[in-house]
């Protein structure tokens, strides 16, 4: 084995830890197993219960949707803020959105074209979901936490001489 070799190798797992550590991964991974439980639940409303492609479709994103609510929370996002109705509300709301997207894709896709409904709805995950909605979620509904300046450096501002601190105009 090279030099060059055995420094690449040992780099690896490097490289492989700041990838797994990127939000984005981890949100792509709460993602695929959102998607698997999704497709399963389609395939089931509509083969089995014989429903319409869109109700399957809506039903799935429904149920993937609060897996990845939940998931992205604690694991992509590691957001353990204990205050969840506003990051619930937003992404209520952006998912209730990207549903109604997302049914009218599928049936756009499915029942207008013939494409089967499988590939429909993957097409139809990839454009407002994988995209779309991870964007959302990072700026969105799970926003990085402003970073406040440490207490020291506020109890130095606070005591900077009175005649160096800026008085607000006085009329003359």
């Amino acid at each position: 084995m090279t030099q060059e070799t055995t420094s690449t190798t040992a780099a690896a797992p490097g490289l492989f830890r700041r990838i797994w550590d990127s939000w984005a991964t981890r949100s792509l991974a709460v993602g695929a197993v959102a998607t698997a439980m999704d497709v399963m639940i389609l395939l089931a409303v509509v083969n089995l219960l014989g429903w319409p492609n869109a109700a399957g479709s809506a039903i799935g994103v429904v149920v993937g949707s609060t897996f990845t609510f939940f998931a992205n929370r604690h694991f992509a996002f590691r957001d353990h803020n204990p205050d969840l109705a506003p990051q619930a509300i937003k992404f209520v709301i952006s998912t209730a959105a990207a549903l109604v997207l997302h049914a009218w894709l599928v049936w756009y896709l499915a029942d207008v074209h013939g494409v089967y409904v499988v590939f429909a709805k993957l097409v139809a995950d990839v454009l407002v979901f994988t995209c779309g909605q991870l964007l959302v979620l990072r700026y969105l509904v799970f926003p990085k936490a402003k970073v406040l300046p440490p207490p020291e450096a506020l109890v130095a501002v606070s005591a900077v001489e009175p005649s160096l601190q800026t008085a607000p105009d006085r009329a003359l």
